[in-house]
């Protein structure tokens, strides 16, 4: 009898034992990824926290699987990577000790309770989080971007990827001071911080800066574009790129010699200081500017459109794209080997020999007598409101013509591969043949009295305001 009692007491610890070892997962697609994943572990929705499975999984990745609740995870002794990135959780709690990858962007997550101190690796992007709990000591990747966050805890030291951009952060805590980049864009940023030397990128555009701090010497990406920068503080030697566009500034610091990309377009620039011979992108569009500087002979890229420039320096044989539209010009200088050139609204009466590398055409808006030799290469003519009262011959390669709002009295007899064709507002008494290519074609306000039949390939048709006395046996519908 002593026996049985003790075998039947043995018996119960050992059930009560196994019983409690079974613990419900609420989610149900967190209970489909644990059946496929761990099955040996899952008898429904009861997971067996005692299994070797849930005891020595190492990684979990149950992205985009629709999961609300993770509840169960705490029990992962072993995991050392958690992917839940793009489902529905709101909050995460209980999480391992033993994590040390935590990737949960994309989330409705509105509440962290603790960051395990294990964590090296934190991404937490795309959420609904307006606070952090304290960061993990060793934490080195940090990204928030994209939260509703007002403040940052205390970032740890060995930090070497920090991303906040897009939050609500009107200031920053210290920066770690080897840290290598900073992006801090799209805040509500007033100031930054001291910038520890190390940092070779700084992202701050789209705050509400009023100045910088002084910029460490490693500095080689800088862009502060869209704040309130009336100045600039010197410029390290080893930068690059420099963006500090829609801003306030009145002057620019001396460039350094290795700079290769400026854009300071919509800011309130009356000259530009002497350009580093390394340059090859210059953005400086929508300032005062009545000249430019000499270009150096490395300048791939120019727009210098809405500012008030009479005349341009010679351009380099490098440049493939000029942007010098909204000016005054009233002559271009030889055009090099440009693949496109806006020179709309100014005053040119003519344009130059156009390179055989001219892809894009865009001279609307000026007072042109006529237009030269268009290049074999040429896809796009944009030429409206231009006193125009002839076309040079069409290149084959054309696919794009706006010739509206001239005092065109014929258009080319040939229209190469056009697919569009405007032009509407001229004084055309007919439109040659159409090429089979044509999809958009508008010719209304002409004196246009009859059209040949139109192709089968027209989306858009506009020629109201003609006299038509004929119309084509078939329109399509």
């Amino acid at each position: 009898m002593k026996n049985f009692i003790l075998t039947l007491i043995l018996l119960i610890a050992i059930l009560s034992s196994k019983a409690q070892s079974f613990v419900t997962i609420p989610d149900s697609h967190f209970v489909n990824w644990l059946t496929v994943n761990i099955p040996s572990a899952m008898t429904g929705n009861q997971m067996d926290t005692s299994n070797t499975s849930v005891n020595s999984l190492t990684l979990m990745d149950v992205s985009f699987d629709t999961i609300y609740n993770l509840e169960g995870i705490q029990y992962f002794k072993s995991l050392q990577v958690l992917n839940c990135s793009f489902n529905k959780i709101d909050t995460l709690l209980n999480l391992p000790d033993s994590l040390k990858t935590l990737i949960c962007s994309g989330n409705r997550l509105t509440y962290l309770m603790e960051i395990p101190d294990s964590v090296t690796f934190f991404d937490c992007t795309m959420n609904q989080l307006d606070s952090l709990p304290t960061l993990p000591i060793n934490l080195v990747h940090f990204d928030c971007h994209n939260n509703f966050l007002t403040s940052l805890p205390a970032l740890p030291v060995v930090i070497t990827y920090f991303d906040c951009s897009g939050n609500q952060l009107t200031s920053l805590p210290t920066l770690p001071p080897t840290l290598p980049n900073l992006n801090c864009a799209e805040n509500q940023l007033t100031a930054l911080p001291s910038l520890p030397g190390t940092i070779t990128s700084i992202n701050c555009e789209n705050n509400s800066l009023t100045s910088l701090p002084i910029l460490p010497p490693a500095l080689d990406t800088l862009n502060c574009g869209s704040n309130q920068l009336t100045s600039l503080p010197a410029l390290p030697g080893l930068l690059i790129d420099l963006e500090c566009y829609y801003n306030q500034i009145t002057s620019l610091p001396t460039l350094p010699g290795l700079l290769q990309t400026l854009v300071c377009g919509g800011n309130l620039l009356i000259s530009l200081p002497t350009l580093p011979s390394s340059l090859i992108t210059l953005k400086c569009y929508g300032n005062q500017l009545t000249f430019l500087p000499p270009l150096p002979s490395s300048l791939d890229y120019l727009d210098c459109s809405n500012n008030l420039i009479s005349s341009l320096p010679t351009l380099p044989s490098s440049l493939t794209i000029l942007e010098c539209s909204f000016n005054q010009l009233a002559t271009l200088p030889p055009l090099a080997s440009l693949t496109l050139l806006n020179c709309s609204t100014n005053l040119l009466s003519n344009i130059p020999t156009l390179p055989s590398s001219l892809i894009e055409l865009s001279c609307s808006y000026n007072p042109l007598i006529n237009l030269p030799t268009l290049p074999s290469s040429l896809g796009s003519l944009f030429c409206s409101n231009a006193t125009l009262d002839s076309l040079p011959l069409i290149p084959s390669s054309l696919t794009q013509l706006d010739c509206s709002y001239n005092s065109l009295t014929a258009l080319p007899a040939s229209l190469g591969s056009l697919g569009e064709l405007a032009c509407n507002n001229n004084l055309l008494t007919n439109i040659p043949t159409l090429p089979p290519s044509i999809y958009y074609l508008f010719c209304y306000n002409n004196n246009i009295n009859c059209f040949d039949e139109f192709p089968n390939t027209l989306i858009w048709l506009a020629i109201q305001n003609n006299p038509i006395t004929c119309i084509p046996n078939y329109i399509p519908a």
